[in-house]
């Protein structure tokens, strides 16, 4: 085990950096948690106690977010502009539209507009937000969008 994890591979162990060892605990007779036998017991402890040393494949874990964005000015083009419209460089944007402060009407409602890029796909519109009782919700809606 490692600290407290029980660890399949043994060979795994062996490939720990043994300067993050903090200390090992050995159980030299069978242990018993109810009437399963776990046989004798090699317990790693690490320095910060976390599993730090060992390495996984990251994509097991959940992953750690620093919570809400702070506010930013998105800038998109503008394409009601006859010159920005017209112009010959293209939009591939991936990312079409991004508003942290969605004003809603006295009957929960609110209308967004956006302009799409250049290239004609599928798209996952992605909404969320958190309700008046401190829920959070998230809808996804497809979208197509096809050349004319």
């Amino acid at each position: 085990m490692v600290d407290g994890v029980p660890i399949k591979n043994q060979n795994n162990i062996l490939k720990m950096n043994y300067k993050k060892v903090e200390k090992i605990d050995v159980v030299n007779l069978n242990y018993f948690i109810e009437t399963y036998s776990l046989g004798n017991i090699l317990n790693i402890i690490t320095r910060n106690g976390d599993m730090s040393s060992f390495d996984f494949d990251k994509r097991l874990f959940r992953q750690e977010h620093s919570g809400y964005s702070p506010e930013y000015l998105f800038n998109c083009p503008n394409y009601s502009v006859d010159s920005i419209r017209n112009s010959r460089i293209p939009d591939f944007r991936n990312l079409l539209y991004w508003n942290p402060t969605v004003k809603f009407d006295g009957n929960g409602k609110s209308e967004i507009s956006f302009y799409t890029s250049d290239e004609a796909t599928k798209y996952m519109v992605v909404v969320e937000g958190i309700n008046n009782n401190g829920i959070f919700e998230r809808r996804q809606i497809p979208i197509e969008v096809r050349e004319e």
